[in-house]
C-alpha cells in the first residue's frame, strides 16, 4: 500500500507540472562530478529565490548510491557539469547579424581557434553585448562553447543507468559564475577574475555583469600536480628528504604551503606557474578585449583549499583575492543555472522528458476525470436543492408564473445533468476507451476537458507530424462518440522536433 501511495504521489506531481500547476516551486539536484569525488546538492527554487536543502560528498565509486542517499525522486531533474579535451570555451566578436545566423558565423570565426573538427561539433553561445569597433562597425560580443555531443550523450546514458534524470549539462565555470551572481559576492557591474583549480588543470576566467565572459585552461597545474611535485628525493644542505605520494598529500592537507624550505622548494615551481598564468591570462583578456584591468580574483575548486595559497597568489599577482568559494559552490551553481539557454543537453533527451510526462498524464487522466465528475455531482446536487428552495419561496411570495417557470426549467436542467453524471451517461470510461482507439501514435495529449455545455470536449497536445493534423480531426469526426470537430489553434513546437505542432481541438459528444 505504501508503494502504491508513493507511486500515485509521484504521478500526480508529474501530471500537475505537465498542466502547469505547482510549477512555482521546484527542486533541482546539482551534481559536481570530479576525478575522485562527487558533490551533490538539492536546491529548492521558489518565487525567484533558491535555498540549499540537502548536500552530499562521496568518492566517485559510491555514485551508484546517490539516489538512495539523497532520496531523489525519479522525476526530479539533475544538472551535471561536463568537461572534455574535445570541449573549448571561446570569446568571440562578430559583425551584427540576426540571431539565427550567429551559429554559422561562429563556425567560421572559431575554426582556427579550436582543435576539434568544428564542422562536426555543436556550438552553444551567450550574447554578452554589443560594441562599436574602431572602424565604426557594430559588433556582437559572445562567449561560445564548442563540444562533441556524442560524448555528452554517453555520459547521460551512464547516469540514466543509475536512475538519474539528467536534464541539465554545463561546464563547471558557468556554474561557478551562476553561484557567484546568486550569492551577490560581487556587485552586479563589477568585474572579477575566477581561478578554478582542479586536480590536474586550472581554468582562469573573467566574470562581468554576472556572466562568464572569458575562460582559458592551464594544463598540468592543479592540486594533484602539487602533490606529484612534492614526491621523490630532495637533497639539500639540510639533508635528504624522500616523500611518498601519501606522505606528500598528508603534508599538503595539514600544512598547506609548508614553512619547511625543502618542501616549499618542491612545491614552488607549480605554485609560481599558477600565479604567473593567472596574471598573464588576465592581462591578455584586458589587452585582447580592450577591457579595464581586473583587480580582484576569486579562487574555486578542490585545489583552492591549500592553506596559504590565497596569500601566495595575492602576493605574486598583486591582486586582491576576495574569497575562496566553498566546496559545494559548483554543485549549487549547477542547480541554480538549470534553466539557462547554455544547457548542453541533447535534444533527444529533452524529448524523452516530454514523452515520459505525456505517458504519466494519460495514466492519470482517468483518475482526474473521475474526481471531476464526482465533484461535479456534489456541486450539482447542492445547486439543485438550492433551486428547489428558491422555487418554493417564489411560489409563496410572488407567484410569478414567469419566474417560477424559469426556475423550474433550471431545476430540470440541473436534474438532467445530475442524472447523466450519476448514471455515467457522460461515459468517462467510454470516452477514455474511444480516445485510446482514435488518438494515433504521432499525437501526444497534454490535457482533456469534458463539460456539459457545448462544445463538450476540448483536447490539446502535440502532434509530431503536423501535416497529419487534418487526419486526426477526420478520425474524431468518424468516431461513434465525437462529432463537429473544430481546430481552435495550432502553432509550431520549436522544442520537440521538426514539423511538430501544438494544437487545441474542440468537439461534441454524440447524442
Amino acid at each position: 500500500m505504501k508503494a502504491i501511495k508513493e507511486q500515485l504521489k509521484k504521478e500526480s506531481k508529474a501530471l500537475l507540472l505537465g498542466l502547469g500547476i505547482g510549477a512555482g516551486s521546484q527542486s533541482v539536484i546539482g551534481l559536481d562530478l570530479g576525478l575522485k569525488d562527487f558533490r551533490a546538492v538539492r536546491v529548492k527554487k521558489a518565487d525567484k529565490k533558491a535555498s540549499v536543502k540537502d548536500s552530499l560528498a562521496k568518492p566517485m565509486g559510491q555514485l551508484k548510491d546517490l539516489n538512495k542517499e539523497l532520496h531523489i525522486d525519479e522525476d526530479e531533474s539533475v544538472s551535471i557539469n561536463f568537461t572534455s579535451d574535445n570541449m573549448a570555451i571561446r570569446r568571440a566578436s562578430i559583425p551584427l547579424m540576426p540571431k539565427e545566423e550567429i551559429e554559422e558565423a561562429l563556425r567560421w570565426e572559431l575554426k582556427e581557434q579550436v582543435q576539434l573538427d568544428i564542422s562536426q561539433a555543436k556550438i552553444k553561445f551567450d550574447i554578452l553585448g554589443e560594441k562599436v569597433a574602431e572602424d565604426g562597425s557594430k559588433k556582437i560580443e559572445l562567449i561560445a562553447i564548442v563540444y562533441k555531443e556524442k560524448e555528452i550523450e554517453e555520459k547521460i546514458k551512464e547516469l540514466k543507468g543509475l536512475g538519474l534524470n539528467v536534464q541539465g549539462v554545463f561546464p563547471s565555470d558557468f556554474a561557478l559564475a551562476g553561484y557567484i551572481d546568486n550569492q551577490k559576492i560581487i556587485l552586479s557591474q563589477e568585474k572579477v577574475g575566477l581561478v578554478d583549480i582542479g586536480g590536474v588543470k586550472t581554468t582562469i576566467g573573467v566574470i562581468e555583469n554576472g556572466k562568464l565572459c572569458f575562460a582559458r585552461d592551464v594544463a598540468a597545474v592543479g592540486g594533484d600536480t602539487i602533490t606529484e611535485a612534492m614526491t621523490g628525493v630532495l637533497i639539500s644542505d639540510k639533508g635528504k628528504m624522500d616523500l611518498s605520494k601519501e606522505e606528500a598529500e598528508k603534508i599538503k592537507h595539514e600544512q598547506g604551503i609548508s614553512s619547511d624550505i625543502r618542501i616549499f622548494s618542491m612545491m614552488r615551481p607549480v605554485l609560481e606557474k599558477l600565479a604567473n598564468q593567472t596574471k598573464r591570462s588576465l592581462e591578455y583578456y584586458e589587452h585582447r578585449f580592450q577591457s579595464d584591468a581586473v583587480k580582484k580574483i576569486i579562487l574555486a575548486g578542490s585545489g583552492s583549499k591549500l592553506k596559504g595559497l590565497k596569500e601566495f597568489i595575492s602576493k605574486e599577482t598583486s591582486l586582491e583575492v576576495i574569497q575562496v568559494l566553498p566546496e559545494n559552490s559548483c554543485a549549487t551553481g549547477l542547480a541554480l543555472i538549470s534553466d539557462s539557454s547554455l544547457n548542453l543537453l541533447p535534444k533527444k533527451f529533452k524529448a524523452e522528458k516530454k514523452a515520459a510526462l505525456k505517458k504519466v498524464s494519460v495514466r492519470m487522466v482517468s483518475i482526474a476525470l473521475g474526481l471531476v465528475f464526482l465533484f461535479s455531482y456534489m456541486l450539482l446536487s447542492v445547486r439543485a436543492i438550492n433551486l428547489n428552495n428558491e422555487l418554493g419561496i417564489y411560489r409563496s411570495y410572488w407567484q410569478s408564473i414567469k419566474d417560477v417557470a424559469s426556475i423550474k426549467d433550471r431545476t430540470t436542467l440541473f436534474g438532467y445533468a445530475i442524472s447523466r453524471v450519476s448514471h455515467d451517461e457522460l461515459g468517462a470510461g467510454k470516452i477514455m476507451k474511444e480516445l485510446s482507439n482514435v488518438v494515433p501514435s504521432f499525437v501526444m495529449l497534454e490535457s482533456l476537458d469534458i463539460r456539459t455545455e457545448e462544445p463538450n470536449v476540448a483536447l490539446s497536445g502535440i502532434i509530431r507530424q503536423g501535416d497529419k493534423l487534418s487526419e486526426f480531426m477526420l478520425a474524431l469526426e468518424n468516431s461513434v462518440m465525437f462529432e463537429k470537430a473544430k481546430l481552435i489553434f495550432s502553432e509550431k513546437n520549436e522544442d520537440y522536433s521538426s514539423g511538430a505542432l501544438d494544437f487545441e481541438i474542440v468537439c461534441n459528444l454524440t447524442r
